[in-house]
């Protein structure tokens, strides 16, 4: 069972020289982010090495929309600057947004336009052997005008790409509130499926409490055949390192 642990969320505002030591502190050693761009890469690579932490995965540039056909080739540069941080750190896999609604482009156009950026970083990936992972996010809560919630929506778009350097980032607190029925969906489309993250319901606080029964789902997950890494996206609501102490405790080993 591979864990990563998500050290924008965890340690939000923390000095990375700070919080890396931390994750590695509570046993885990693996870590993934949000941004790079508001990094020092440098010293988080020197750092990662030296406490040999693996980096996951992170976050392509979500500043730029992909749903806005003005800026398709904008988006390819971001995903390409992204690449050569990610090779940097030894990292195969990056985040990808849906993009948020934009004023005077309908539902449809916007789909149009992820469509085609989407297929038009098939060939860059490749050339660079990485994945990209697309985040459905729910709307109901957290991420109001998103353009993609379901794992309906979700499953349905990767049919339309047809490339295994495309798959599906699925998050198990945002599809709990979206759609519930998660190991039903999981199992019907675990080969989508490039990554999952991890946070309880409700509150998107540490997944030892909450309605989901972590240690369960995940295990089920693992007896699927899924070997890749099941990411900690929490907001703890009490210490950070307690939290993480605690779900190294109770949820399934490696």
């Amino acid at each position: 069972m591979n864990y990563s642990v998500c050290t924008d969320a965890l340690f939000h505002g923390e000095p990375i020289e700070k919080s890396l030591p931390l994750v590695k502190e509570c046993g885990f050693d693996a870590i993934e982010f949000w941004t790079w761009w508001d990094k020092d890469m440098k010293l988080l690579k020197e750092l990662c090495d030296s406490l040999e932490l693996k980096v996951v995965t992170f976050c392509t540039d979500f500043r730029i929309n992909p749903g806005d056909a003005a800026h398709h080739d904008h988006y390819l540069e971001g995903l390409s600057a992204s690449i050569e941080e990610a090779k940097k750190l030894n990292c195969s896999t990056l985040i990808a947004q849906a993009g948020w609604n934009i004023e005077g482009i309908s539902f449809e156009k916007h789909e149009e336009s992820l469509t085609r950026v989407m297929k038009d970083a098939v060939p860059i990936l490749k050339k660079n052997d990485m994945t990209l992972i697309l985040e459905p996010l729910n709307i109901i809560t957290d991420h109001p005008g998103y353009h993609m919630s379901t794992g309906a929506h979700a499953f349905s778009f990767l049919e339309k790409i047809q490339d295994d350097h495309i798959k599906i980032l699925f998050d198990l607190y945002h599809q709990q509130i979206t759609d519930g029925n998660l190991l039903d969906t999981v199992t019907k489309n675990l080969s989508m499926i490039g990554h999952f993250h991890v946070a309880a319901v409700p509150g998107r606080i540490e997944p030892t409490v909450g309605e989901l029964d972590y240690p369960y789902i995940l295990k089920t997950i693992e007896q699927l055949g899924y070997e890749g890494y099941f990411g900690l996206e929490y907001m703890p609501k009490r210490d950070a390192l307690e939290t993480l102490r605690e779900v190294r405790t109770a949820f399934p080993k490696s």
